[in-house]
């Protein structure tokens, strides 16, 4: 699998290196999305509520089946703002992209791991089968820190099955067709009453986690800060309004992530406490999943801070 995975990023970075960044007009920008998650109803009720074009933005939002496309589109430079996770920020930053996060998303673990019915410990899923969204995603590396920690080895007693975002593995555990997956905290109740197992809550063990950031490449920094800086803008006053207007950022929900009424209100409740307003990084999670990637051979070092955060947004929010 490291094998793998330093290969696709070897071949990002090849990209990134000879296909500079696409051009786009002024005011035009793609930003891209890692899951389909409530923890970016802030981005969605941006959109809906025209926060973007008030700062002159013609901004389109994309979903992609998971970070590692993510990353992939924002060095091709396809993407100019990645919405996502820290493993492939992480990854990308150790194959050689000048790329650092600049913004926390939220500061929440939402994620259990479940089961079928039948599988009703963690050590029970020893020559099982577990779904993520990718190999070398975020959903992989939470759920080998999980057996880790729960005294499995994640490389030798488990089978990954890389099949994409949340909806397709909850329905995959549902079917029997895998044994066990992550799923957010949307999904939870539903898992009840679907008869799945939660056998563990992941807050119970890593309580302060960078769900997700915005990311970035620094060169588009270089040429087109204005424009990062209105799309800052507008997102903090999404923020402000889902924190504010609950009506909204659930609207909000349904009409992005095509949740039902129900998913939305669960969604938003689970996420909108995590939202920071001065874009704060939980950094202890970070230095946890640098040092989790580090020993496992994913990474070549360990990375500090420094080498990941551009921290001149976030200090400028909390300096106001």
């Amino acid at each position: 699998m490291r094998r793998a995975i330093g290969l696709l990023f070897l071949s990002m970075l090849i990209i990134a290196m000879f296909a500079p960044q696409a051009a786009a007009q002024k005011g035009q920008l793609v930003v891209g999305f890692s899951a389909y998650s409530a923890a970016f109803m802030p981005a969605f009720v941006a959109d809906r509520s025209g926060y973007f074009s008030q700062e002159g933005l013609s901004v389109k939002l994309i979903f992609f089946q998971s970070g590692v496309q993510l990353a992939q589109s924002l060095i091709s430079g396809d993407t100019q703002i990645g919405m996502g996770s820290a493993p492939e920020l992480i990854t990308a930053v150790n194959a050689g992209v000048k790329m650092r996060a600049v913004w926390g998303i939220s500061n929440k673990m939402p994620y259990a791991l479940i089961s079928r019915p039948q599988i009703r410990t963690i050590n029970e899923l020893k020559g099982k089968k577990i779904a993520v969204s990718s190999r070398g995603s975020l959903s992989e590396f939470l759920a080998a820190y999980v057996l880790k920690s729960k005294g499995l080895d994640p490389q030798r007693d488990v089978t990954y099955l890389p099949i994409g975002g949340v909806p397709t593995r909850f329905a995959a555990v549902q079917s029997g067709s895998v044994d066990a997956s992550l799923i957010s905290a949307a999904h939870f109740e539903k898992a009840r009453q679907s008869g799945l197992n939660l056998l563990l809550m992941l807050e119970d063990i890593i309580p302060e986690w960078p769900l997700d950031i915005i990311y970035l490449r620094e060169d588009f920094l270089t040429s087109r800060e204005a424009e990062f800086k209105a799309y800052l803008k507008a997102y903090r006053q999404g923020v402000a309004t889902s924190k504010k207007n609950p009506d909204a950022a659930i609207a909000g929900l349904r009409h992005s992530l095509r949740f039902d009424q129900s998913l939305a209100k669960e969604g938003y409740h689970a996420y909108v406490s995590s939202l920071p307003d001065d874009g704060r990084i939980a950094e202890k999670g970070l230095e946890l999943t640098v040092d989790q990637m580090f020993e496992s051979g994913t990474i070549k070092k360990r990375f500090s801070m420094k080498e990941l955060i551009d921290y001149r947004y976030i200090w400028e929010a909390q300096k106001k």
